[in-house]
């Protein structure tokens, strides 16, 4: 018969078990979520995204799939998305979750940098387009407001990476990722988010050591990857406040063949033009490709001559060019190469406003 002193020992170890399991997971059943996809604008100058396909409502419903509460969550988007209406409900709605609870703010559309300030403080669009919705003051509200465990930090949008930027000078546990860097814009599709649905999903090719769960880290990597693949540009993450890079976001539900191609990203040949896709399925020399971005109807079996790896042209560090911003081209010169990702400084421009740019918008000198 074990002895009280064991068996309260041994009561303790799976008490503490339990507590570490839960430290490293995420549990969906204590997230909160408040997501903003603001696609529309009250001015017609203002660029509106479609609203077909909405990969923020696919983000969603991956969550509610997970086990966050639909009580638990606020999506507001599209007209409602005012900044007086945002503001309304984010300070209460930070407020409700518990000291185990753990945050999740998503926010798509346009991002902006006050180009006449020297702050260069950077604000998200809502739908009155006059309005300035800064980073600052959504981060500052959330820190104010929320006494729960951690914040999750999501954004889809030109210079989303302040927010990663922003946490780092704050002290609650936190951890932020973007689709673009600060001083950088973004793509109009959906990459980045879509591939966070994947993640949350539990899609194995985002499962690095194959050990059957998907840390932040991972997730944060895979994003990376498929940002500098399929758009040519680079995602921004930041932790602060002690945040578990290794937290496990999800167990994965699909796992690709050992030692095979299915997940592998790759140039697919096409009337004399090389198109990016990722491999879905292979049999024997051939492989089925998928074009992100383009629906299934897309998708195709293709023969080993129509395939190569992905080709990035680096311009050598220091080269002399003309970068596109905002419609406008200026001088500009290469001061860093990241995985095929041109980091430029403009000519007459402070170094903060170096960029992160696409080859598209490069032209020689």
């Amino acid at each position: 018969m074990p002895s009280p002193f064991r068996l309260g020992l041994v009561l303790l170890i799976a008490a503490l078990s339990r507590a570490t399991a839960q430290e490293s997971s995420w549990e969906p059943q204590r997230t909160w979520v408040f997501a903003v996809g603001a696609l529309k604008f009250d001015r017609k100058t203002t660029f509106s995204f479609p609203n077909k396909d909405r990969a923020d409502v696919k983000l969603l419903d991956v969550w509610k799939k997970r086990g966050v509460p639909e009580s638990q969550i606020v999506f507001i988007k599209n007209e409602e998305a005012t900044k007086a209406g945002i503001e309304a409900r984010l300070a209460p709605f930070a407020q409700q979750p518990r000291a185990a609870d753990t945050l999740i703010f998503y926010y798509t559309g346009h991002g902006g940098r006050d180009m006449g300030s020297p702050s260069r403080a950077v604000s998200f669009a809502t739908y009155d387009t006059r309005s300035t919705w800064t980073v600052n003051s959504i981060v500052e509200t959330i820190e104010r407001h929320f006494r729960g465990k951690q914040v999750l930090y999501f954004a889809d949008c030109c210079h989303s990476g302040a927010l990663a930027d922003r946490i780092s000078r704050g002290r609650q546990r936190a951890a932020a990722l973007c689709s673009a860097n600060v001083t950088s814009t973004s793509t109009g599709n959906w990459t980045f988010t879509e591939t966070l649905v994947r993640v949350f999903d539990g899609d194995g090719i985002s499962d690095a050591n194959r050990d059957g769960s998907i840390t932040f880290t991972e997730g944060a990597a895979f994003v990376h990857r498929e940002m500098v693949a399929f758009e040519d540009q680079l995602a921004a993450r930041g932790l602060a406040g002690g945040f578990p890079p290794g937290l496990q976001i999800s167990p994965t539900t699909t796992s690709p063949p050992a030692g095979g191609r299915i997940g592998d990203v790759i140039e697919v040949k096409t009337k004399d033009k090389w198109w990016t896709a990722r491999i879905i399925e292979e049999k024997g020399n051939r492989v089925k490709v998928t074009y992100p971005g383009w629906g299934a109807d897309w998708d195709e079996w293709v023969g080993p001559n129509r395939v190569r790896p992905v080709q990035k042209e680096a311009i050598p560090k220091g080269t002399r060019v003309r970068v596109e911003w905002n419609g406008q081209w200026y001088d500009a010169r290469i001061v860093e190469v990241v995985e095929g990702v041109h980091r430029v400084h403009y000519e007459g421009y402070p170094n903060s406003d170096d960029e992160f740019v696409s080859r598209g918008r490069i032209q020689m000198r």
